[in-house]
């Protein structure tokens, strides 16, 4: 698959573009997994309280 290629999501029912989304290398794909891998164990090494306080936040984003 070239990196100029993208993957297109379309709604099958009405055949609109729902979105589109560019390829990545294999360089960058191991790059995006260890920064996620990484912020899961800081995030999980946060104190309880402020991930609490973070995911209520965004909870109340949701909402609005």
């Amino acid at each position: 698959m070239a990196l100029d290629e993208q993957f297109i999501s379309i709604n099958p029912y009405s055949q609109k573009l729902i979105s589109s989304f560019n390829c990545h290398s294999s360089g960058e794909l191991e790059r995006i997994i260890q920064n996620a891998q990484e912020q899961f164990h800081k995030w999980s090494q946060t104190d309880y309280t402020h991930r609490q306080s973070r995911i209520l936040e965004l909870a109340n984003t949701l909402e609005l």
